[in-house]
């Protein structure tokens, strides 16, 4: 005897007088299990359950949309003796799967669940500071900056940072109306909100201003040569040029030599010892001179002082020669002895012996130097 009956899933087989009979059950629907909110950098668990009656082959399970970080499936018996297979998987949240929905698909005949749009939060990130307005800015005048950012949620509040010269101003808005810009700013923008924070890189403006030439600009005189250097700050670089004793250093003595590094500019002469010569250094905001001398080691800021030594020797040399001279003439005079009397103070002498007068006690005597 030969009994089939599928429409209630009971097959009888009969052979002889021995009867086995199997009970089945198709697979039921496929069930996802997942938080959908999750912190970036965390792993979160994620389950998909079926219920079948194939304990020795059960249902195959995929996770799409996401890769798991590992996945594990468990196939327990339930009271009413079907069979439940759970796979575990875990995931990374990263905010790159933000919005993305996770699915489990049973393989055997493509049945899915699929769960919620994942809300991956995230502490802000791609900070960066826009700028608007004239740009570049000269020095001295003002420039409008504004911070923007990604995050989930959205940010908090936004907090500017500006360093100058060893200080730090803050600022707590989103826009700044940054006044009185100056060359060596350093600025960066913090954006806040209940993950974390994120911070832009350091922007450093593009400040025009007029050269100055540094105090390392200096003449030096080495193997009979004249050699000049002239240092200068200025963005944007500044041109430069050199004069000689007051008339243009284009002479076929003198050659002339200008490097640039960044907004600092180097101009080398060479030419000639014994001169006077002055640098000037001018972009389209001004100009700077400073006049140097062929004096060894004559730096900028030094002249005045170099100029005081001199007149200091001059005038010793000239307090020296007076000193010797008085000394050598006060030992001629020494040397010639004292002067022969006239003879009228022989007669005035022998009228003053003849009357017995007192000698005269007062004597002229030279003047002490």
């Amino acid at each position: 005897m030969k009994i089939i009956m599928t429409l209630a899933q009971v097959i009888i087989l009969t052979t002889d007088f021995n009867i086995c009979i199997f009970h089945t059950v198709a697979p039921s629907e496929t069930r996802i299990s997942v938080e959908s909110t999750q912190v970036e950098g965390t792993l979160f668990p994620a389950k998909c359950t079926v219920r079948h009656s194939c304990p020795v082959s059960p249902p195959l399970l995929e996770w799409l949309g996401l890769s798991s970080v590992s996945n594990e499936v468990t196939t327990t018996q339930d009271p009413g003796g079907l069979w439940v297979s759970v796979a575990h998987a875990q995931f990374n949240a990263s905010r790159r799967d933000h919005g993305k929905r996770l699915t489990c698909r049973r393989m055997s005949d493509g049945n899915t669940a699929t769960g919620d749009a994942l809300n991956i939060l995230y502490a802000p990130t791609n900070v960066n500071i826009h700028t608007s307005g004239t740009t570049p800015v000269v020095e001295g005048g003002n420039i409008s900056l504004t911070c923007s950012s990604d995050s989930n949620p959205p940010v908090a509040s936004y907090e500017w940072r500006i360093i100058q010269m060893n200080s730090t101003i803050k600022h707590k808005t989103r826009s700044l109306l940054l006044q009185d810009v100056r060359r060596d700013m350093k600025i960066s923008c913090i954006a806040h909100n209940s993950i974390g924070l994120g911070e832009s890189d350091q922007l450093s403006l593009n400040v025009h201003f007029p050269p100055t030439i540094l105090p390392d600009s200096a003449c030096w005189e080495r193997e009979g040569s004249l050699h000049c250097m002239c240092w200068v700050e200025a963005e944007p670089n500044a041109s430069i040029s050199w004069t000689v004793d007051g008339r243009s250093a284009l002479l076929p003595h003198f050659n002339m030599t200008n490097n640039c590094t960044g907004r600092t500019t180097v101009s080398v002469m060479t030419g000639p010892p014994g001169h006077f010569v002055t640098c000037e250094a001018a972009n389209y905001l001004g100009n700077d001179t400073y006049q140097m001398s062929g004096f060894p080691q004559l730096a900028k800021g030094t002249v005045g002082f170099y100029y005081f030594i001199l007149a200091a020797i001059v005038l010793i040399v000239v307090g020296i020669v007076l000193v010797v001279h008085r000394r050598l003439k006060k030992r001629h005079e020494h040397l010639r002895g004292p002067r022969k009397a006239t003879s009228s103070e022989y007669t005035t002498q022998a009228r003053h012996e003849n009357s017995g007068g007192a000698k005269n006690t007062s004597s002229e005597n030279p003047t002490q130097c």
